[in-house]
């Protein structure tokens, strides 16, 4: 049996780019879902103990840590990226 076609590997740019999204996604889970916990911990507070307040202010504190680990993990994808093709493969400069 032969190995099945995976397609063609991206350039480093398009890797970048990749990575680029993969950091920005993971940086608006984590604010937003933050943003968000806060809220519903302070409507817990102020408004007193619910079961559906406590479940969203679990989903989405759980949603905030979920952010910090994608964030941990593309950077540390981002590193090993570096290391193996140099610290500015695949970044483009602006043309002027």
């Amino acid at each position: 049996m032969s190995e099945p076609d995976i397609g063609p590997v991206p350039s480093l740019i398009q890797q970048r780019i990749a990575f680029a999204r993969r950091r920005s996604f993971a940086l608006y889970t984590l604010i937003s879902s933050t943003v968000i916990a806060i809220a519903w911990f302070l409507i817990l507070i102020i408004d007193g103990n619910d079961f559906l307040r406590w479940l969203g202010a679990l989903v989405f504190a759980f949603s905030a840590i979920y952010g910090i680990i994608e964030f941990r993990r593309v950077r540390r994808d981002i590193l090993a990226f570096e290391k193996q093709h140099g610290a500015g493969a695949g970044a483009q400069k602006p043309v002027r």
